[in-house]
């Protein structure tokens, strides 16, 4: 009786121990997993300060951008320097009806016609690689900091051109901070900033 008892106390402890080693197993692989970072959702609806230089068309923009996803507009109020000529413009873009409203602050004319570029999301592309965090600031002081997210993609275009994205965004609220984009196939390095 006292060996069955042995036994019985052994088995129950190895059981024991399997049970252990599984939940201790669970709890690493939900730890590992939970660390996979995952990208976060851009507000619909924001506006920024906006600058913007294309380093082989030497385009320089500085603008206010109101941007509203969720029914694709866009307003920007800008400064367009090309060379030695200098354009302000207030565009407003329309993108669900194809239409863009471009009014010369300059010569006070307004022109409407077809959008002329695409639509741009301005949020964390879809399956884009994370790259780390980092910290925009001074650690010296308190509250003199803001924690970013930094993301990247390479991918084609409907035309099959091979665009490089680099992009960094706010890690509370998810606003978009800087852009880069390059492409040879295309002739672009721009930089943009928020």
């Amino acid at each position: 009786l006292i060996y069955k008892n042995k036994l019985y106390l052994k088995n129950l402890y190895l059981i024991k121990m399997n049970y252990l080693i599984i939940l201790c197993f669970a709890a690493f692989a939900t730890s590992a997993l939970c660390q996979v970072p995952t990208p976060c959702t851009t507000p619909p609806q924001w506006e920024a300060r906006y600058f913007e230089y294309d380093v082989n068309q030497k385009e320089t923009t500085r603008a206010r951008i109101r941007y509203d996803a969720t029914y694709q507009r866009e307003r920007i109020i800008e400064e367009y320097k090309l060379g030695a000529e200098d354009d302000f413009y207030d565009i407003l873009y329309l993108h669900n009806q194809n239409i863009e409203y471009v009014f010369n602050l300059n010569t006070k004319e307004c022109e409407k016609r077809p959008i002329t570029r695409p639509w741009v999301n301005f949020g964390i592309p879809s399956n884009a690689t994370f790259l780390g965090e980092s910290y925009i600031g001074s650690s010296a002081v308190p509250n003199a900091n803001l924690l970013a997210t930094i993301w990247s993609k390479d991918f084609q275009d409907e035309k099959g051109n091979k665009i490089n994205y680099l992009g960094v965004w706010t890690y509370e609220a998810c606003l978009p901070i800087s852009s880069h984009v390059t492409s040879t196939d295309l002739n672009v390095d721009r930089h943009s900033s928020f």
